[in-house]
């Protein structure tokens, strides 16, 4: 008989990735995300626990197709726990700084990294949904609305050298 879980493998991650990584990538993730909103005084970390964040952090992993919600790009499932914090491979070592050659192949390696994000990082309720990393970078602060208004406005210029 199978093992029931309180977060069961997305169908979205069968045959990507097993179980065992997927708890371990969503335990890291619930962990990091807690830790930066408590040092950013963000209201949701004061009375959330981890648990909490686990779980919504599950909730968009299962509402997303597998896409990127802004781009439309196919996100890459197969790259979590590779990046950052929680990475199987010493991906980030000191001669890998910001500017390096190896740094900017690595981003675009990992451009399709699916994220956890803040759909609205000023809002007094946690919400999240999974982007990709490039897509995270661009959005930063911004709620969904902001950062389309800024990529309209970047389109729209449309300046030519």
């Amino acid at each position: 008989m199978p093992v029931i879980t309180k977060y069961p493998l997305p169908p979205i991650l069968v045959g990507v990735c097993g179980a065992p990584k997927y708890h371990k990538w969503l335990r890291c993730k619930a962990d990091q995300l807690q830790k930066r909103d408590k040092k950013l005084n963000r209201p949701c970390a004061q009375k959330l626990s981890q648990a909490d964040y686990k779980m919504k952090i599950h909730e968009a992993v299962m509402t997303n197709d597998g896409l990127d919600p802004y781009s439309g790009d196919r996100l890459r499932w197969d790259l979590i726990g590779k990046w950052g914090d929680n990475a199987e491979t010493p991906l980030m070592k000191r001669r890998n700084f910001p500017g390096s050659a190896r740094y900017r192949t690595m981003k675009e390696e990992f451009f399709m990294l699916p994220v956890v994000d803040h759909v609205d990082p000023g809002a007094m309720d946690l919400q999240f949904e999974i982007v990709s990393w490039i897509v995270n970078e661009g959005k930063s602060q911004m709620t969904p609305q902001e950062y389309k208004d800024l990529c309209a406005k970047v389109v729209g210029h449309g300046r030519k050298k």
